[in-house]
């Protein structure tokens, strides 16, 4: 999965980075990461408290996002 940037404006710190980075490795190694939403059948995994990686194209890539705005694209 590649991991890209919500924002082009407000850039993800790298100690968030690093965190996501092994959640992508046990995805690629068939592991059980992520949930898949209700609503829309988006991908989520949670990062940290305030951090998530939303995919919307099935495992693809993810979007690494705060918890706001996760939550403004899935009711989009």
């Amino acid at each position: 999965m590649e991991i890209i940037d919500f924002s082009a404006r407000r850039l993800v710190a790298a100690s968030v980075r690093c965190k996501a980075y092994p959640f992508d490795t046990s995805w690629r190694d068939g592991e059980k990461v992520c949930r898949r939403r209700q609503e829309n059948g988006y991908l989520k995994m949670d990062i940290g408290p305030f951090r998530r990686l939303l995919s919307k194209g099935g495992g693809h890539s993810g979007l690494l996002m705060s918890y706001q705005h996760d939550n403004r694209e899935i009711r989009k």
